[in-house]
């Protein structure tokens, strides 16, 4: 699986929500509606799975790897770029964990900033538990 799994597919899935979001936007302004959004992207989310469960072997790969010096001097090279951000090659693997777990807390705060009676209200708490449980999923199969 190498040093980010299957990175592609999360990439893939994460643009064409992108891309959904965007001609939303285009076609409507700013002020859209999202649940059915979220609801899509539910179904992809499980995705992450493989990704996370292959992250202790990433991170092992990648202690042997930053022992060649070609690669430590690459990733030292690579942190200093301004769109690396002062990242590392491991910072940035973690990072579709973290935005995996943070889509329950942002339809949270969309749900807390949405009137019970808004019509995105249902589909934004329908993506909300959809969504919390495929992060339970995606947990439950890490620590198994």
């Amino acid at each position: 699986q190498g040093l980010f799994g299957n990175i592609e597919v999360i990439y893939s899935v994460n643009g064409e929500v992108l891309d959904m979001m965007n001609n939303r936007v285009e076609l409507k302004g700013f002020d859209i509606l999202v649940g059915d959004l979220f609801l899509q992207l539910s179904e992809y989310l499980k995705l992450y799975t493989m990704y996370c469960i292959n992250q202790e072997a990433s991170t092992r790969l990648y202690k042997q790897l930053i022992e060649n010096p070609a690669f430590e001097e690459f990733v030292t090279e690579s942190k200093k770029k301004e769109v690396c951000r002062k990242l590392s090659l491991l910072d940035f693997g973690i990072k579709p964990m973290q935005r995996l777990c943070k889509y329950p807390l942002l339809l949270r705060e969309l749900l807390r900033n949405t009137e019970p009676d808004h019509e995105d209200f249902s589909d934004i708490t329908k993506a909300f538990d959809q969504i919390s449980e495929v992060v339970k999923y995606v947990n439950d199969r890490k620590r198994a």
